[in-house]
């Protein structure tokens, strides 16, 4: 159910100025691959979420069906949501303060 709801919240695109700094939210010692999911979208206002889409899903069910560890999803999760970050800074390099 938590799944469907962060896919349902997806939906909604704020619109105004685009944020470029990421927020620091600290990843807690227990944590669901859901909860990672929604603090990583916090973490990175700025990312397309519909671009996301296709590879949260894709780590979801390796955590789910395949069976593997959150911690280890949870891992690779941070990585992707950084390098698309980092994506985003580049493609954006001249709408980004100090850059």
């Amino acid at each position: 159910m938590e799944y469907a709801e962060f896919l349902g919240a997806r939906r909604g695109k704020a619109i105004g100025p685009i944020v470029t700094e990421r927020q620091h939210i600290t990843r807690p010692e227990q944590e669901t691959v859901i909860a990672s999911i929604k603090r990583l979208r916090a973490t990175y206002p700025m990312l397309d979420t519909e671009k996301l889409l296709h590879e949260t899903a894709s780590f979801m069910m390796q955590h789910m069906i395949h069976g593997r560890s959150a911690k280890d999803v949870i891992d690779e999760l941070e990585i992707h949501f950084q390098t698309e970050y980092e994506i985003f800074i580049r493609d954006n390099k001249s709408d980004v303060p100090g850059t």
